[in-house]
């Protein structure tokens, strides 16, 4: 079973320092997942799995970290019992 699915927001060291990507597809080298991930400004290539860690964007209100929906919406979430405004809003991850 794949960790990340396609286009999962992902954190990867590269030589610039920490970058968010957009994981596109995963097959097995070697009996190890890799990933094709797309960095801004750059061709997709292909990384292992243990070098890829998951990104959480934050809330546009509360600025929580928090995962995403199937449609790329920030994830329901409450605050003093209340639905957070930010819950639902889309997210786009620009990567060219």
């Amino acid at each position: 079973m794949s960790k990340y699915k396609p286009n999962d927001p992902v954190v990867i060291l590269t030589p610039h320092g920490f970058q968010v990507g957009i994981a596109l597809e995963q097959k097995e080298v070697r009996e190890s997942p890799v990933y094709k991930v797309r960095l801004p400004n750059m061709q997709p290539t292909w990384y292992p799995e243990k070098s890829l860690n998951p990104y959480f964007p934050k809330c546009p209100v509360c600025k929580r970290e928090m995962s995403l929906t199937s449609d790329n919406r920030i994830e329901e979430h409450h605050h003093n019992s209340k639905v957070c405004y930010g819950s639902y809003t889309p997210y786009e991850l620009r990567t060219p």
